[in-house]
């Protein structure tokens, strides 16, 4: 008789993320989260007790380890020099990072029908227009209107394929940074 397999909530969490990013939400179960990491779902069940818990721990686990580190390397610019390195690291962040932006608007629809999940993404939400205020020296509306312009833009690279970071992301700098 082999080993058992020792396996963490954080092999859980990857696996639940495997399988959300290539098979989409309505395959997530924890049988298949389970067949995903190479356990039973009894293994599973001991760290898990709902499908919504392990949802949870994901987005907790990708806003504490993805969303902290998007302003870091500007926050000791000032003002514009920081919102232009920033937006320019965004524009170049739109190509690179499809993968992270599916899963932050697949865990965004998920929150949209779990109350845990919705008051833990907004929560964040309001941090971040918080931190794009102070890295941007914005009112708070400006902050909010950037973030949301962000994050559209973010949404049009992922489907669209003829979308134009470069002339998009020029005009969110000549809104933002040519008024100053």
């Amino acid at each position: 008789m082999g080993k058992p397999k020792r396996i963490t909530k954080e092999d859980f969490i990857h696996a639940v993320k495997q399988q959300l990013l290539q098979e989409g939400q309505a395959k997530v179960t924890l049988k298949n989260v389970a067949e995903q990491a190479g356990v039973t779902q009894g293994a599973l069940y001991y760290h898990f007790k709902t499908k919504d818990c392990l949802l949870l721990s994901l987005l907790i686990d990708y806003l504490e380890n993805s969303v902290p580190q998007e302003l870091k390397p500007f926050q000791q610019l000032n003002g514009i020099e920081a919102l232009e390195a920033y937006l320019k690291e965004t524009e170049y962040q739109t190509h690179i990072r499809a993968e992270q932006q599916q899963l932050l608007f697949d865990l965004i629809g998920l929150a949209l029908h779990n109350r845990e999940m919705k008051q833990t993404m907004g929560q964040v939400m309001q941090q971040r227009v918080q931190e794009m205020n102070e890295l941007a020296q914005q009112s708070e509306a400006s902050g909010r209107i950037l973030r949301a312009l962000l994050d559209g833009l973010a949404l049009q690279a992922i489907f669209d394929p003829g979308f134009d970071a470069k002339q998009s992301f020029e005009e969110v700098r000549r809104l933002f940074l040519d008024r100053k």
